[in-house]
């Protein structure tokens, strides 16, 4: 067997990075095999502008037989925050500083309970910064900015510069305001980081052409997304699909899938405990009807950087009638075939808009 290891092209020094996108070829007669890095590559001075959205929506309902299901209870909040990112120093690991400002962000939440509606807005950009009246005087989040220290697999060594926003926006950091939600450390935190990256073990393998002859799979044990999920963390399975060319990009699409873990594993903290008593009490007394988690993301393994991501999560859990007593006399003894269902569904996707 003849081995050629193909050139890597490593340039640090502090002023750029074209890391990771590392080839070694293994010849036997006509066969090659190729190994890639899914890792990102920060460059000194490189500009993104990105789109971070999340949905959830909480949803309780009632079902009884020969009886329409019955809402109780309904809550949604929607996010899309828009963030202009630029490289300003890259280490010797790869690793780098972005600063980081906000372009735009909105945050819709909307409630239903017992047909009692209530809709609340926050949305600032560059024209403009309005909130509604249960929300009074929201200070303005276009062009705050702050700085991270972003490791090649994504993860969010350190946030920089949050005290100082704050300070800024004149609010304080323990305040029971939206923009600090927004904008906090967790948060921070979800806008950059990518799970299909983070677990990944660098290189993968695959075939010399445009396809994975066998595609690679690896997974990673992550703390619940969700703290009504009955679960102690979950395991997700990435697996590397088929190569794409466009012009002269090669992408690759990473699909993602979970179970769940009944067992804390080492390394997770246990999951947080719920602050709301009926929720509490629900997630409690119920068995965990359903969990589906997806994950779908698309690398650009020329640049070194990720197009796009998309998490879904559904959690179904339900409470039969008679654990809970919601018949009567002899209905409630019995019961009567009813049930009461809890939904958790949440959307968050990641794209780079330029």
């Amino acid at each position: 067997m003849k081995t050629n290891l193909k050139k890597t092209v490593l340039f640090v020094a502090g002023v750029a990075l074209i890391c990771f996108v590392s080839q070694s070829v293994a010849q036997a007669g006509n066969k090659k095999t190729v190994a890639t890095s899914l890792r990102c590559q920060y460059k000194i001075g490189e500009e993104h502008t990105v789109r971070f959205t999340s949905n959830k929506l909480n949803k309780v309902w009632v079902e009884m037989p020969k009886k329409k299901p019955t809402l109780t209870g309904k809550n949604e909040t929607k996010h899309e925050i828009v963030l202009r990112t630029k490289v300003e120093s890259v280490d010797k690991d790869g690793s780098a500083i972005l600063n980081v400002t906000i372009e735009q962000i909105k945050f819709i939440m909307t409630s239903d309970v017992r047909k009692k509606q209530s809709k609340n807005e926050y949305y600032s950009d560059a024209k403009k910064t309005t909130s509604t009246s249960s929300w009074p005087n929201e200070p303005k989040l276009h062009g705050a900015s702050y700085k991270i220290k972003i490791a090649p697999d994504t993860t969010v060594k350190e946030v920089i510069g949050i005290d100082k926003l704050y300070k800024k926006i004149g609010v304080n950091k323990d305040a029971k305001r939206i923009v600090v939600g927004l904008i906090n450390e967790d948060k921070v935190k979800r806008y950059h980081e990518r799970d299909f990256l983070r677990y990944s073990p660098g290189r993968v393998a695959s075939s010399k052409g445009e396809a994975f002859a066998l595609p690679t799979t690896y997974e990673g044990k992550l703390p619940i997304p969700d703290a009504m999920i009955k679960a102690k963390a979950i395991k997700k399975t990435f697996k590397v699909q088929k190569v794409q060319k466009e012009k002269k990009a090669r992408l690759v699409k990473v699909v993602g899938t979970t179970e769940p873990l009944y067992v804390l594993p080492e390394g997770i903290e246990e999951p947080p405990a719920l602050n709301d008593f009926g929720k509490t009490m629900i997630k409690r007394m119920s068995d965990m009807n359903e969990l589906k988690i997806t994950d779908e993301a698309l690398f650009d393994l020329s640049a070194g950087m990720v197009r796009s991501e998309k998490a879904s999560i559904e959690c179904t859990l339900i409470i039969l009638e008679e654990n809970i007593g919601m018949g009567q006399g002899k209905n409630k003894k019995k019961g009567t075939g009813g049930a009461m269902f809890t939904m958790v569904k949440m959307d968050n996707t990641y794209e780079l808009v330029k």
